[in-house]
């Protein structure tokens, strides 16, 4: 009798504490902030255009300037001197960045492995 009351009390509880972090495993999604992390190119074979490291970010043609920027899953914003550069984030995956500039081009680019 005792065992049944037992059966009867643990298992619902194993079983909601297993739904439980099942959920809190899927609700971890990436920041955009970790999704921009690396070097990005125009192709998987092309020269890279820049890499962000931590938060600065880093043109190839200009190494020894680092610049800051912010992100949120809409918005990418490059601070170059005074001038803030906004673009619209249309898409950005863990290996894939789709943003309209403010001069209205779209430029795809991908994370280079």
């Amino acid at each position: 009798m005792l065992l049944r009351y037992f059966c009867c009390l643990v298992l619902p509880l194993f079983s909601l504490s297993n739904s439980q972090a099942q959920a809190l495993k899927h609700s971890k999604t990436a920041t955009p902030q970790a999704l921009l992390q690396g070097t990005w190119a125009t192709s998987k074979v092309a020269n890279a255009e820049f890499r962000v490291d931590g938060n600065r970010l880093t043109y190839v043609e200009f190494l020894d300037q680092h610049l800051r920027y912010t992100i949120t899953p809409t918005k990418l914003t490059i601070f170059n001197g005074n001038s803030p550069y906004t673009c619209r984030i249309k898409k950005l995956t863990s290996d894939s960045l789709v943003y309209e500039t403010p001069y209205g081009f779209v430029v795809r680019l991908y994370k280079r492995k």
